[in-house]
């Protein structure tokens, strides 16, 4: 991918009226645009941007390509060997960042976006949320049961107060 900037032209004009794929999309919805040519064409930019040492964050790829975040998601559904592609992305990042930690990425940058990329760590941290879960769900029971203690306590002295009486 060139470092030039990408021609919007066809993506103002592409759904102007009159236009054939207007006439498609009036006939049967949104149009499928992403053929098998165009998406390996966009794997192929994947990889150059991924090769780059400033490649960070996958926002940078999403915007580079105008394209969104929904439209990745359906394009590694609908091809696997996208999808390859992307993993390989991922890994590369989180690799990418783990190494720039320190350095010249800032904890909180790595923090947001660490778990993102790498699966591991997205494990480990609902794994960590899921034993914090049941370690407060522990203690608030430990709690209802001291104050139902109390509780009972505090009804025994009433009793007893009021048969002295």
């Amino acid at each position: 991918m060139s470092e030039e900037k990408k021609e919007r032209g066809d993506i103002k004009t592409r759904f102007q009226k009159g236009n054939d794929i207007w006439k498609y999309a009036q006939n049967a919805g949104r149009p499928e645009v992403w053929t098998v040519e165009e998406t390996c064409a966009l794997a192929a930019n994947l990889i150059e941007w991924m090769d780059k040492d400033t490649s960070i964050c996958f926002a940078g790829f999403i915007g580079d390509n105008y394209i969104t975040f929904q439209t990745i998601q359906w394009l590694k559904g609908k091809y696997p060997e996208f999808e390859y592609i992307y993993n390989m992305a991922r890994n590369k990042i989180a690799n990418r960042l783990a190494m720039k930690l320190g350095k010249e990425v800032h904890v909180v940058h790595y923090n947001r976006y660490q778990a993102t990329y790498d699966d591991s760590l997205k494990s480990y941290d609902k794994e960590m949320a899921a034993l914090k879960t049941s370690i407060d769900n522990e203690e608030q029971k430990i709690a209802e049961k001291k104050a139902l203690e109390t509780s009972g306590k505090i009804q025994e002295q009433i009793r007893d107060y009021l048969s002295k009486q």
